[in-house]
């Protein structure tokens, strides 16, 4: 009899981000705003792909950009925004058909809200959301169901 619940794959994404050395903001930031406990919660089925920056992109954020003083819900948003609800390997996100949904933000808010154009600039990944671009810059952990992959500037600013 098959089972209404997925297993547990034992993928501990703060982990794999911490390990990978320079995403401790990231990684406390995703885990206190709960978007770890959905990310991984989306393990199963078709996976999930997290974007994320470096801790010197979050020190570099413009002085206008006050995204820790944000509250806790539109904090989670901007991180939803960055997973996508499919595992994509580095090969697989050249060939998404645009634009890619859902993101979890768009998956909680609606289909017209949060979308990202993936396609290949400049010799890599390149990601558009209509009011940033940003280039993932290096695979942090690739183990499916999940991809997590670095960018190089935030994709999403106020």
């Amino acid at each position: 009899m098959a089972s209404e619940t997925r297993p547990l794959l034992g993928i501990n994404i703060t982990k794999a981000l911490i390990d990978g050395h320079q995403f401790n903001v990231a990684a406390s930031m995703l885990q206190a705003s709960g978007v770890v406990s959905e990310s991984e919660g989306d393990e199963g089925g078709a996976g999930i792909t997290i974007f994320v920056p470096t801790d010197d992109a979050f020190a570099d954020l413009p002085s206008s950009v006050k995204l820790q003083s944000l509250p806790a819900e539109k904090k989670a948003v901007v991180l939803r925004f960055h997973v996508l609800h499919c595992y994509y390997p580095l090969g697989s996100l050249e060939s998404i058909v645009n634009p890619v949904q859902p993101t979890l933000a768009t998956k909680q808010i609606g289909a017209a809200s949060f979308t990202l154009n993936i396609s290949r600039v400049n010799g890599s990944v390149g990601i558009d959301t209509g009011i940033v671009q940003a280039s993932v810059t290096q695979t942090v952990f690739d183990q499916k169901p999940v991809d997590i992959y670095q960018l190089e500037v935030w994709v999403f600013w106020w």
